[in-house]
């Protein structure tokens, strides 16, 4: 039927199909019992204003337009009511807040207003309302995102430029690493596939931090909790129980070796059973050097406290080895290093030096000490020598060859032209050489610091300016007192440097009267001793130790009882004589000591972590593995006993101390003892650590495997979750 064939009522003649009122004619009346009435309704209508312009009884009523025209006025109205309530700065944290914070956060913010928590994580601006209407709406948050915010607080965690990135590290890292886990698995007979690590759906380098850890979730929410889901996101193989897909491990714990040389086996072994308490065999516990927090010691509990109840990884010398190894460490750092000493060269190169000694002087014989090689290479002509030294031994020259007598006396010059500028330009001669060796001077500051230029300066002046004469016949046959005038006694002149520098007594330490030189001495019996002098007259020699000498009348007095009856004083004396000791036991405690016999400057060292033959180990590590100072030195009895136990102090930089592996935040695997040491099974470490005792054995333990671990964590019980033992953090500083 078309359109225009429709039979359509007429238009009401006032059709207004948008007026708010329609005509109230229509009669709610009941006309008898059951019937209704309806008026026809009025062709004028109600006005704009709800009248009726015929019957003024006659009451419009409200159309439908009328109704949603005033529903939509009171619902703009109340809208228009919230925003400026809401706008009000102090009502706006409470308005927008979408949660409670969790418990870490509301403690940090628990002081601040309430009007200034928000800002504290969030832009203000993007908190004004007014702001969202306005053309400046994203000005807050522009090149500003919330990640952004979080590193403000949480930038000494994490590097805030890997902030966003996978496990904070670059692309190219997780690639080294999977490369590494790959080489690692084929290794092992367990290959992995390349494709578990990671996802193409989601930007690596591009990682919210709202992305896992969500906040607003209450007081009791944990925003570090991440489920293996969220694991899986990137990693596209879905693993299923720890015990059915997890890849097993071959070779762990590891070998022995790293910071500090320890070996398990042959302490529990060996040792400790040969070690005797009360005739009773020690035990070998490791709790004694890895205590837990319940140890009764009040310094292993402070440390242990500092991990966090964690077991100690490594153990301090003086708790676990100095009672055992301190006497043996003793003995063998006591031999020290040698700054410098004088080579004996035969008399035909000796003549050559100016004021060479005469105990330097004979057969081709000593070394030139490695410390001494190194403050003289900087010299080319110095440096040609030595390498015509072999090994430093000039006992292997030919001693009738003429490059054995030039590299000699270049050596010999070179030498005494050192101490003398060491002695006059002090420190900074010691810093050129050093450097020009090849080494940084800052590494040997402690051997610096503790040798004075003073020192060398003495030690100069009685090898080089001593001018020995030879004793006559009739000076010769007298008495040790006799050939001692009483006036050389009585005016010997102290030098303060001498009594504070000068540690090996000597006939110098009077102020080289030349009365006291050595030829006095010659004939006697005691003339080549170096030490006769000594007892005499020097160190704790019998003079110093008479209480006369202070007194005003002590040089008359002394001189006196010397003129009337020399061998009443000497018999007197003879009482006092204090036993000989050699020049190293002057410093039993170690330090510097000048040897006058060897012609050597000695350091001896003193117990463990010397400081100065740490720094000279410091120092032996910059230079090339190869290179013959470093070898020799290497071979020195204190040098190697450092090096026996901290096998890699001469790498770069020397590592002294074991890095404790508890909160060690640059590897995906961590694991706590903590929790394990409440299971009574676990709570004997050799449980899961069985050491290896077959002789020769590569590693210190037995391999723990992946089935020690799933008895345990299992769903049902201790749990089987990914970060359980895997961090996503990964911290490389």
């Amino acid at each position: 039927m078309r359109r225009e064939e429709l039979s359509l009522p007429q238009n009401p003649k006032r059709d207004r199909p948008n007026d708010r009122w329609t005509c109230g004619r229509v009669c709610d009346q009941k006309c008898g019992k059951d019937a209704k009435r309806e008026l026809p309704q009025c062709a004028h209508g109600p006005s704009r204003d709800g009248r009726c312009p015929v019957f003024p009884a006659c009451k419009p009523r409200r159309s439908w337009a009328g109704w949603r025209r005033r529903i939509a006025v009171v619902c703009l109205a109340t809208f228009c009511m919230v925003l400026i309530v809401a706008n009000q700065h102090w009502l706006l944290p409470s308005v927008m807040k979408p949660g409670e914070l969790t418990q870490p956060h509301a403690q940090i913010l628990s002081g601040t207003l309430t009007s200034q928590r928000c800002a504290a994580c969030h832009e203000p601006d993007a908190l004004s309302i007014s702001a969202w209407f306005s053309s400046a709406a994203g000005s807050g948050h522009e090149n500003v995102l919330q990640t952004d915010r979080c590193m403000d607080c949480h930038h000494s965690t994490m590097d805030r430029d890997l902030a966003t990135m996978a496990h904070n590290l670059p692309s190219v890292e997780r690639q080294n690493r999977s490369e590494r886990i790959r080489l690692t698995s084929l290794e092992s007979g367990n290959p992995v596939n390349d494709s578990r690590w990671t996802k193409t759906s989601l930007d690596q380098d591009n990682i919210q931090c709202a992305t896992c850890h969500k906040e607003h979730r209450g007081a009791e929410a944990d925003m570090m909790a991440l489920s293996d889901a969220q694991c899986q996101t990137c990693h596209s193989r879905d693993f299923g129980g720890f015990a059915a897909s997890h890849p097993d491990w071959k070779s762990w714990p590891y070998g022995r070796g790293g910071e500090i040389a320890f070996n398990h086996a042959t302490h529990a072994g060996k040792h400790f059973p040969a070690t005797l308490v009360d005739g009773t065999a020690t035990v070998f516990a490791c709790g004694k050097c890895h205590p837990s927090q319940n140890d009764s010691n009040t310094a292993t509990l402070a440390n242990a406290r500092s991990l966090g109840g964690e077991l100690l990884r490594t153990a301090s010398y003086e708790q676990a080895c100095a009672s055992c190894h301190d006497q043996s460490l003793d003995i063998q750092v006591a031999s020290g290093i040698e700054l410098a000493s004088l080579p004996i060269v035969p008399q035909r190169v000796s003549k050559k030096v100016a004021g060479w000694p005469e105990n330097a002087t004979g057969f081709y014989d000593g070394r030139l000490s490695p410390l001494a090689q190194l403050l003289l290479r900087g010299d080319e002509s110095a440096a040609r020598a030595i390498r015509n030294v072999p090994d430093g031994d000039f006992s292997k020259l030919r001693p009738d060859s003429s490059v054995s007598d030039s590299a000699a006396l270049t050596i010999a010059t070179q030498l005494q032209a050192m101490m003398l500028s060491f002695a006059s330009e002090g420190q900074a001669d010691w810093t050129q050489r050093v450097r020009s060796g090849g080494a940084a001077p800052a590494s040997t500051l402690p051997i610096l610091r503790s040798l004075p230029p003073q020192f060398i300066q003495a030690i100069y002046d009685k090898w080089f300016l001593d001018d020995p004469q030879p004793l006559s016949t009739d000076a010769a046959s007298l008495a040790p007192h006799e050939r001692f005038p009483s006036r050389t006694i009585l005016r010997v002149n102290w030098q303060p440097d001498d009594l504070l520098l000068d540690d090996s007594p000597s006939s110098d330490s009077l102020g080289g009267d030349a009365l006291l030189a050595d030829d006095v001495l010659a004939g006697d019996v005691l003339a080549d001793d170096v030490l006769a002098d000594d007892v005499l007259v020097g160190g704790d020699g019998l003079l110093n130790e008479d209480g006369l000498l202070g007194e005003p009348l002590g040089d008359a007095l002394i001189e006196d009882a010397l003129l009337e009856d020399p061998l009443a004083a000497d018999s007197t004396l003879s009482d006092k004589t204090p036993q000989v000791r050699q020049p190293h036991d002057l410093v039993s405690a170690g330090g510097w000591y000048h040897d006058d016999l060897r012609m050597a400057i000695v350091y001896r060292g003193s117990g463990h972590a010397d400081p100065v033959l740490v720094a000279w180990i410091d120092t032996l590590a910059q230079l090339a593995k190869t290179d013959p100072i470093r070898v020799q030195a290497a071979e020195h009895p204190s040098v190697a006993a450092c090096i026996a136990c901290h096998p890699n102090s001469l790498s770069m930089p020397g590592q002294w101390r074991a890095a404790s592996l508890v909160g060690r935040k640059s590897e995906f695997t961590k694991f706590s003892h903590r929790p394990h040491l409440n299971v009574s099974q676990l709570g004997d470490c050799q449980h899961c650590h069985v050491i290896n005792t077959q002789p020769q054995a590569l590693v210190d333990f037995h391999p723990l495997t992946k089935q020690a671990c799933t008895a345990c964590h299992l769903p049902t019980a201790a749990g089987d979750h990914c970060v359980t033992c895997h961090r996503y953090h990964i911290d490389m500083r």
